[in-house]
């Protein structure tokens, strides 16, 4: 890429890494004990996994079920409401979208949808944030995209 990565995107990758690290050769109970084990009384090890998985969700490809099994990950290890979570998600809506891929906006709609589903604390701040994004009479595919998907999130909660 020809522009800098945000230091955000240095964080996301380096906590996938190490998640990856993690659960190299492993069942999905021996995962699932890891990162437990992990994250126990480590806050530093806690924010690193959150990093990752939420960088996993947002690199998955939409037609895989991984996204829902990251979740799944992130909804058993999380002792912090989903902060973190809802925090790297607005960096990343802040200061990044705008040279999102169109798969990864995808992703990133993916997860706010069910954050507001499950009702995550201050997960309204992601909608506005993405909100934002939504430039008046601009009618390109990806400003048509985010406006439908916002009024389809908003109807259906």
């Amino acid at each position: 890429s020809i522009d800098a990565p945000y230091e955000i995107e240095i964080n996301l990758e380096k906590g996938y890494n190490a998640f990856q690290k993690l659960i190299a050769g492993a069942t999905e109970v021996e995962i699932n004990e890891r990162l437990h084990s992990a994250v126990n009384d480590n806050h530093a090890t806690y924010v690193e996994m959150m990093l990752g998985l939420v960088y996993a969700i947002l690199t998955d490809q939409p037609s895989d079920d991984d996204s829902e099994r990251f979740f799944g990950y992130i909804s058993t290890i999380v002792s912090d409401q989903y902060y973190i979570c809802v925090d790297q998600l607005r960096k990343l809506i802040v200061e990044c979208f705008h040279r999102m891929l169109p798969g990864v906006r995808e992703q990133v709609f993916w997860m706010v949808d069910r954050l507001v589903e499950i009702e995550v604390k201050d997960v309204d701040t992601l909608c506005i944030c993405l909100l934002r994004h939504i430039t008046s009479g601009d009618v390109c595919l990806p400003t048509i995209w985010l406006s439908n998907v916002m009024v389809n999130l908003f109807q259906k909660r």
